[in-house]
């Protein structure tokens, strides 16, 4: 991902694929399909049901913020038939940011719907996933939270914290089945930063010949808050360890917040006096040896 600017992403899945694979050579590699099944550990008896296609990447531009904009994108998808393999699908993915009065906060939301058509029999389904993406800035600490919202059992979903290049610096999985599940993640030094979220959610078992199927809505709602929870962790990768030394003891050779080498907000500064000394040492050295921001 390249930042700023969000991407959606729509696939009708087993698993996920490249972008930019087009739905008529992806649906017609069994090969592919097969290895695509297996990545998602499905067994062999369901990987003629299972298909894995991804529609063309859709992009808009934005700066980076912490305020949630709206948007709504729709995205179609066609899967089959082949001469071997009758089995049909067609339907649109659609995604949804829904700001919230307050500026910080937010839903992310996603619907579909299929037409089914072809061979099916027992325990055969249609999964279905979208991903999106959205960069965001921190000019202090702050802490995010994506807690599940009109989801039902069965959803997985997946949120990654990534740093100003796309690189991951964490990932939480949600257990939408879980009263209170969220992911939640602490951001100690400003900059730009990227979210990722991706859900997938199956039809269930599919009954013989065509039907079709939809998603209720599925969403997480989300809130930006100002402070880190985990001030130690430097490097935002929701850990106090050797690589926030690293940072830390920079900081500490520097001393004065005001020194222009210092890095911007001075985040080291965990008793905010100015200046990153021996106090700052011990605070930093206890969340050191706890390692795990809790």
């Amino acid at each position: 991902m390249k930042l700023p600017g969000s991407t959606i992403a729509m696939t009708a899945v087993g698993c996920a694929v490249a972008p930019g694979i087009a739905l008529a050579a992806r649906s017609a590699s069994t090969g592919a399909r097969e290895a695509c099944s297996q990545a998602a550990g499905v067994s062999k008896a369901q990987q003629k049901a299972k298909r894995c296609v991804q529609d063309d990447t859709k992009e808009r531009s934005s700066s980076a913020q912490r305020l949630l904009a709206g948007l709504a994108v729709g995205g179609p998808f066609a899967i089959g038939p082949l001469p071997d393999d009758p089995f049909s699908a067609q339907g649109n993915i659609d995604v949804q940011i829904l700001p919230a009065a307050a500026s910080d906060a937010g839903t992310v939301q996603f619907s579909a719907f299929a037409d089914v058509d072809g061979v099916t029999g027992p325990g055969m389904s249609l999964d279905m996933g979208a991903s999106y993406t959205e960069p965001f800035s921190c000019d202090a600490g702050c802490t995010l939270q994506y807690a599940p919202h009109q989801i039902y059992t069965g959803t997985y979903a997946v949120v990654s914290l990534m740093d100003h290049a796309g690189a991951p610096l964490a990932t939480r999985q949600i257990d939408c089945a879980l009263a209170g599940a969220a992911a939640e993640f602490s951001v100690a030094t400003p900059g730009v930063y990227g979210i990722a979220l991706e859900f997938w959610w199956s039809s269930g078992g599919l009954p013989p010949g065509g039907s079709a199927w939809a998603t209720p809505p599925l969403g997480l709602d989300v809130w930006f808050t100002d402070g880190a929870f985990c001030p130690a962790d430097l490097n935002s990768d929701q850990l106090v360890e050797d690589m926030d030394f690293v940072v830390f003891a920079s900081a500490y050779d520097t001393l004065d917040c005001a020194d222009t080498a210092m890095p911007l907000g001075c985040p080291a500064d965990l008793n905010h006096d100015g200046i990153v000394e021996d106090s700052d040492f011990a605070l930093f050295a206890a969340a050191y040896d706890a390692l795990l921001c809790e």
